[in-house]
Order: structure tokens, then C-alpha cells, then sequence
């Protein structure tokens, strides 16, 4: 369950979840008891805080390892219960079998194998690195990526981590250097709040190997700052979702250097096809929903009170527009529900992010769309800038992006954030929440 939830977030999990006992610590305990005073509870902390629960460590040291048995497990027998982020509804329980998690794990044990494979100079060269492999572990155990590719991974090849509390830049670069941190991985915001962070250029960035930012496509400035304060580390880059296991598309290395924007190659478990608003498959190279047939794959939502219309005859619609190009590479260009049609035009919200990322001190931005009585709809953007950034206009904003947009694409309104933007615990910026706050 997504620990950040507060009592209601957290009665919806455990009644959709059927859970009958719950592990938590102590700061959740107290709201796991209101969302269901009756549930027991194994707290992480040195003494009972209730009669219905159990310390952990105490319980832990009057279990002796040698009685346990092996349990007879099918592959399709449940697994694990996800649930995904919620920035577009309430979070949806994602079931994954025995099956489906082996299927996830071993795929990404195949991009590993197929970045040594492509990148053999420089993997050889990581080898005989001494510094012993350790990861920053920023993103939650209850979002797949932090779960499978960090956590999961990891403990399987004996490798260290070093888990966050929360997501912080000024934490994450102070344990970078004090934890000699090898590898980073996470949203693209993270990776661009770290690089970008005034006392990065103090550490000492020559023993980090490997960076990936995982979700989307990568901002230009993304990889920009990866060439001028990580030359030495391999980037990497991949798409997934939590219904899919994470397993969709990933590259890594020369590769993902070289073709910025980019989400990677197709997995070799997974099939997709792109479809219009019918359900009806589009031509090669032609931007559409992409629809996902995979092993790693869900195939219903685990609560009967959800909506599975998204699943069907084993392909899921994931909600996001993108395609393949000539190079079988996957692109992304935004989610169907974000997509901005202006007066019959296609706008992605991306594209005009991923420009006005790289206006000078920009820190975040959001597109969204507005109402417009000639057009349907526009695009408007709310940026903050950097605590440093000169002062701006709205028209300078604008005639940024008019140098190097299609006109139709120019936001109509600019709105300035003086605080950071609201985001899920998996660093996603809540669209609805700033459109509402910026344009009602």
C-alpha cells in the first residue's frame, strides 16, 4: 500500500486488498487502527503498541528458520498486490501471480545480458571498478520499479542499496557522497532535481556507473546534464507500468545516449500494437494507444469494484500514446488523457514540456489544457523556476517556445508556482490538482 495514504486511502487498500494482517510502522499504525481498529498488526517498533498488535523484532527472534516448510506453490497462485499510483482515480489493485513476477524478473535479468552484450568496453571497464555496487533507492517499494528493478533486483545479485525515507535532493546528494552511490535510478523529475542540485558539483561523480530514468520519455536536458556531470556513468532509459510488471520497453548504454527521447526497445515477452479511439490497430509508425500483451501482465484489476474494460482477450490498453519508428524503437507522446485536441489538432503536453524544460532556470513545468469558445481547447503551462532564475514574463515564456514550435502549440496562458507542484509518492506532478489551482 502506498505508506504516504492517510486513513481513507488506507481503509480503501485494506478492504479492497482482503488483507488479514497488516505489517506497518509505528507513524502508520495509528491510521491503520482508524481505517480498521479489528485488523492485526506486526509493527516495526520495540514494544506491542496495542492489543492487536505485535512488535516486530521481538516476534521475529521466537521464530526458529529450521521448522519452516517449503510451501506448495503453483505459478499461478497470487503473488503480490500493487496498486497503482491513482494520479487519474482511485489507486486499482494490480494481482500479479508467481508467474508473472518470475516473467517481469527474469526480463529485466534479459536487458542486463543485452547491455553487456552492446556496451562490452564499458561494462568490462564497470567490472573491474572497485567500488562495490550500491544503489540510492528513491522510489517506494510500493511502486514496481522501486519493488522489481531496485529492490528486488538487488537483493538477488547481493548488491547494496541505500533506501530513502522520501524522496529529498538535498538528501539524495548528501548520501551519494557519503554512501559512495554507484547507481541511480528513478523518475526523470528526481534524476533533474539531483543534477541539478547547487552541491552536486561537490561530489565526486566519476564512481557512478549507471543512471536510468524510467516512466516516460527522457527530457533533452535530462541527457544533457547526464553528458556534463555523469560523462562516466552508462545512461538508460525504459517504459512500463505497474499493470504491466514494468516490462514494456528499456535500453541502456550508447544506445540510450544516442537517441534522446527515445523509451527503448520492445521487450522480447511483450507485444504491442497501437490503436485508434475504436480499438482498431493503426498503420506502422503512426502515433496511437498502445495496447500490451505480455506474460509479466495482469489481466483484471483485483477488486470487483473496479473497471477492467481496459483489458481485453489478453491485450491491456495502458492509457498512453506512443509508437515504434522505423528502428523498432518506442516512443511516447503523452497519455490519451492528457492529449490537448485544438480545433481537430493533435497537441501532446510533453512536446511543449520537454521544450520549456529547457528554458533557463525552469525547475518544472506543467501543460494542461483550457477551455477555448473557437478552438475546443489550448494548451496553458504553469512553471516554476529555480530560486536562482532571472525574473520572467509569461511573453518571454511564449516567445521561447514560439522559436521553436508549431504556433498552435504555444501555451495561450502562462502561470507562474512559487512552491514546488504537488506530486504522487512515485514523484508524478498531479495535473488535475494544478489545473484546478492555476485555471479553476
Amino acid at each position: 500500500l502506498n505508506s504516504w495514504g492517510k486513513t481513507d486511502e488506507l481503509h480503501q487498500g485494506l478492504s479492497d486488498s482482503e488483507a488479514s494482517l497488516v505489517i506497518c510502522d509505528k507513524e502508520r499504525h495509528q491510521f491503520i487502527r482508524a481505517a480498521q481498529a479489528s485488523l492485526p498488526a506486526i509493527v516495526v517498533h520495540p514494544d506491542p503498541l496495542d492489543p492487536a498488535s505485535h512488535a516486530f523484532w521481538p516476534l521475529i527472534a521466537t521464530v526458529d528458520p529450521s521448522d519452516w516448510t517449503t510451501a506448495d506453490i503453483d505459478p499461478e497462485d497470487p503473488a503480490i498486490l500493487l496498486f497503482t499510483s491513482g494520479t487519474s482515480g482511485k489507486p486499482k489493485g494490480a494481482l500479479f501471480s508467481h508467474f508473472n513476477c518470475c516473467q517481469a524478473l527474469m526480463n529485466i535479468e534479459l536487458i542486463g545480458a543485452a547491455t553487456y552484450m552492446t556496451n562490452t568496453e564499458t561494462m568490462n571497464q564497470q567490472l573491474a571498478n572497485t567500488t562495490p555496487p550500491k544503489t540510492l533507492l528513491a522510489v517506494p517499494l510500493f511502486h514496481i520499479s522501486g519493488l522489481f528493478s531496485q529492490f528486488v533486483m538487488n537483493l538477488r545479485h547481493g548488491r547494496g542499496i541505500y533506501m530513502m525515507y522520501k524522496w529529498s535532493a538535498d538528501e539524495a546528494v548528501k548520501q551519494v557522497q557519503q554512501e559512495k552511490i554507484t547507481v541511480l535510478m528513478g523518475a526523470s523529475a528526481m534524476l533533474l532535481d539531483l543534477l541539478q542540485h547547487p552541491d552536486f558539483e561537490q561530489i565526486d561523480a566519476s564512481v557512478i556507473t549507471n543512471v536510468s530514468a524510467g516512466g516516460g520519455a527522457t527530457p533533452e536536458k535530462l541527457h544533457s546534464l547526464y553528458r556534463t556531470k555523469l560523462s562516466a556513468a552508462m545512461p538508460g532509459a525504459g517504459w512500463g507500468l505497474t499493470e504491466t510488471g514494468g516490462s514494456g520497453a528499456a535500453f541502456t548504454g550508447h544506445m540510450a545516449a544516442q537517441r534522446p527521447g527515445a523509451s527503448g526497445f520492445p521487450s522480447p515477452i511483450v507485444d504491442f500494437k497501437f490503436c485508434d479511439d475504436q480499438g482498431q490497430a493503426l498503420p506502422p509508425g503512426q502515433p496511437g494507444e498502445i495496447w500490451i500483451k505480455s506474460a509479466a501482465c495482469i489481466t483484471r484489476y483485483f477488486s470487483g469494484a473496479h473497471d477492467n474494460s481496459d483489458f481485453h482477450e489478453g491485450w491491456f490498453k495502458t492509457g498512453d500514446v506512443g509508437y515504434l519508428n522505423e528502428d523498432d524503437l518506442l516512443y511516447i507522446c503523452d497519455r490519451v488523457k492528457d492529449m490537448i485536441i485544438r480545433g481537430g489538432e493533435n497537441i501532446y503536453p510533453i512536446e511543449i514540456e520537454n521544450c520549456l524544460l529547457q528554458f533557463p532556470g525552469c525547475a518544472e513545468v506543467v501543460v494542461v489544457a483550457i477551455e477555448s469558445e473557437r478552438f475546443g481547447e489550448e494548451p496553458a503551462a504553469v512553471i516554476r523556476l529555480n530560486d536562482n532564475a532571472q525574473p520572467v514574463t509569461a511573453e518571454q515564456i511564449q516567445a521561447f517556445c514560439a522559436e521553436r514550435l508549431a504556433g498552435f502549440k504555444v501555451p495561450v496562458e502562462v502561470r507562474f508556482a512559487n512552491e514546488p507542484m504537488p506530486r504522487t509518492a512515485t514523484e508524478k506532478l498531479i495535473k488535475a490538482d494544478i489545473k484546478r489551482a492555476f485555471f479553476g
